[in-house]
Order: C-alpha cells, then sequence, then structure tokens
C-alpha cells in the first residue's frame, strides 16, 4: 500500500479493558491531562497522527492497542487506491461482505431430521365426528327451567 494515511480513535476500548486504565496509559502515551483526554474520549473520531506510511500507521495501531484501545489507520485521501482502511487493532475478527458464506467447509453440518415424528394425518369428511369412543366425554343432563328468560 503506498500512499500517507492516518491514525483515528474513536475512544472505544478492547472488551475486557478498564476505561480508566485505558484512559490512564493513553494519557502517559500522549502527555495529556484530563482535558486533553476527554477530548480524545469524545465520542467522535480523533485522528492522532497524521501523514504516516502504512507501516508506521500499523505500529501505532498496535501500541494502541496494547494500551487498551481501538484504533485504525485510514488513508489520509479516500480516494487513494480504493483500499479499505488497516485495521491493526480490532476485537479479533474480520467482517465479510454481506451475503458471503462465512463457514469452512470443515464447520458445517448436515441438516438433522426433525426430532418429533409426526404420523401421516387423515382427513375426516366435512361434519364427520372425529372423536374415537373413548375420547368422548359424557355430561350430566340438567332440568333448567328456562321459561322466564325472554329474546328480545
Amino acid at each position: 500500500m503506498s500512499g500517507t494515511y492516518k491514525v483515528v480513535f474513536r475512544g472505544d476500548i478492547l472488551p475486557g479493558q478498564s476505561l480508566a486504565e485505558v484512559r490512564t496509559r493513553l494519557g502517559e502515551l500522549f502527555k495529556l491531562d484530563e482535558a486533553g483526554l476527554n477530548k480524545l474520549f469524545c465520542g467522535r473520531p480523533v485522528t492522532l497522527k497524521r501523514n504516516l506510511d502504512a507501516t508506521a500507521a500499523g505500529k501505532w495501531c498496535e501500541a494502541l492497542q496494547r494500551a487498551g484501545a481501538v484504533a485504525e489507520s485510514r488513508p489520509e485521501d479516500p480516494d487513494q487506491g480504493g483500499a479499505p482502511p488497516v485495521a491493526a487493532a480490532s476485537y479479533g475478527f474480520d467482517l465479510a461482505p454481506v451475503g458471503a458464506d462465512v463457514l469452512k467447509p470443515n464447520e458445517r453440518r448436515a441438516p438433522e431430521g426433525p426430532a418429533v415424528v409426526v404420523p401421516p394425518l387423515q382427513v375426516a369428511e366435512v361434519g364427520a365426528d372425529v372423536l374415537k369412543p373413548e375420547e368422548r366425554r359424557t355430561f350430566a343432563e340438567l332440568d333448567l327451567d328456562l321459561s322466564h328468560i325472554t329474546l328480545e
């Protein structure tokens, strides 16, 4: 990769790191006071170094990663070669393009059959009594006087 790069920090820290400890280490690395650290951890991308070659930008990103911070190197010129940013400090995984097959052949398993066996279904005629005699419930008949109820 040719051209110049910049090192960009957005305030993200590596998993398992303490924000206070990362702030302290970055304060020592860049000789920053509390106000300077607040500017660094403002929630927006901050360019830490400019005009670096790809190797130097990668080394800066590695130094930031050792301090517990997530940084990336980006081309100074967005049109420079169209190459993606060099992510020297990352969470330890890559992003695949949309629709990419992310499993390796040895990670694939054949689909397993259903765990539940369903017997063949039968369709009864419309209006048929579908209950078997042993499934029927009997109800006691009630002798109710409903002569006083009227419908209007």
